[in-house]
Order: C-alpha cells, then sequence, then structure tokens
C-alpha cells in the first residue's frame, strides 16, 4: 500500500524539520532571504518515494496533469521553483511544506567530510555572508559527540526505501515528481479516488 510510505516519509521530514531548526539555532546560520541559487541547479536530485507527499498535493488539483506534463517538458531546474530575478538567483520554492530531504538539509545541516572532520553544509553565498560565523561553528561542531550528520538521514532514508523498488532510486528531480505523480494517481484510479482528468496511467511509465 502506498499510504503507509506517505505516512513514513512525512515523518521523515518532521524528524529532519526539527534537526535543521536545532543545526540553525545553535550556528545561527541558515539560508538567505530570497536566495534561489541552489534551486536553479540542474544536479538537484531525489527520490520518488520522498516526492510522494508533494503528489498527492498536486493530485487535489483537478488540474493536476498540466503539472505532470511541465515535469516531463523539463529538464532543470526543478519545474516547482519560481524565480524572481532574471539571472534565477533570486525566487522560491512553490511547494516548500513538500520539498524532498535534499532541499531540507543543504544548507542548514553538518555533513563529514572525506577525513573525518564534520562541518556545516552550507552553499558558496552563506560561505560570502556568513564566513567568520561558519569558521566558528566548524570548530564547535568538531568538539562534540554523535552529531547526526547529512550521511546519516540518506542512509535512514536508504534503509527504509529498501523494499520500494523504483521508488528508492535517486533521479533527477523532476523525474523523481513525475515518476511519483504517476504512481499515486495510478493508484488512485485503482481506488477509484481520482479527482479531475482521469488519463490512464500505469503504474510508473
Amino acid at each position: 500500500m502506498i499510504e503507509p510510505l506517505i505516512t513514513e516519509m512525512k515523518s521523515h521530514f518532521d524528524e529532519l524539520s526539527s534537526y535543521q531548526e536545532k543545526v540553525v539555532s545553535a550556528s545561527g546560520i541558515k539560508c538567505l532571504e530570497g536566495c534561489g541559487a541552489c534551486c536553479k541547479s540542474p544536479n538537484v536530485e531525489a527520490t520518488a518515494a520522498e516526492m510522494l507527499p508533494l503528489a498527492e498535493f498536486v493530485l487535489e488539483n483537478p488540474k493536476w496533469t498540466d503539472v505532470l506534463d511541465q515535469l516531463h517538458a523539463a529538464e532543470a531546474p526543478c519545474v516547482f521553483y519560481k524565480a524572481a530575478s532574471s539571472d534565477g538567483e533570486r525566487g522560491r520554492c512553490s511547494v516548500y511544506a513538500h520539498r524532498p530531504s535534499i532541499c531540507r538539509l543543504f544548507g542548514s545541516s553538518v555533513q563529514k567530510r572525506k577525513d573525518g572532520k564534520m562541518e556545516l553544509s552550507v552553499c558558496t553565498k552563506q560561505k560570502e555572508f556568513y564566513k567568520s560565523e561558519i569558521e566558528k561553528a566548524n570548530q564547535e561542531i568538531n568538539l562534540q559527540q554523535n552529531i547526526p550528520t547529512m550521511q546519516d538521514f540518506g542512509q535512514k532514508l536508504k534503509m527504509k526505501l529498501l523494499s520500494h523498488g523504483h521508488l528508492s532510486e535517486s533521479l533527477p528531480i523532476n523525474q523523481a515528481a513525475a515518476l511519483a505523480i504517476e504512481v499515486l494517481a495510478f493508484h488512485h484510479q485503482m481506488n477509484g479516488q481520482m479527482n479531475g482528468d482521469d488519463r490512464c496511467l500505469r503504474e510508473g511509465r
């Protein structure tokens, strides 16, 4: 059943939000207001499983197939990112409450480097704006023990998705969102729960 997986992903996101709040509170470092530099990257990936809460939200709209068509037509960046400047550097996420793990963790979490040391996971914009604060925070982080990292949460997610086949594969974010919508729409069709366009779908193209 797909519903338990959606519930599990929402619980996973709640855990990430709590973690993110603690990191921001302790370091004072967060994403810059109105910045969308990372969101316009063509290299953002997610699993379709993580996108199921977003798919649930999209399918509430009778014109959900328009969104699906946009996702299939676009390569990058994420179609849910709405740029507010000509260079795309400023903007906002139009589905912020339903964003996947990478969008929640990058810029406000701790990561382990190859040499074993830990540091804040921050973007170039943050490094410029919070230079001294980041240096101080990284020093303090390495004096502490048992701090969860991005890698830890990634491993936990991987374990949760072991039995979910193609839904657990990392894909470019638009592809992941499209697959999640198709799978959930197919499930709704099979259970007579379809909203709006009843386009015939199979379980993931």
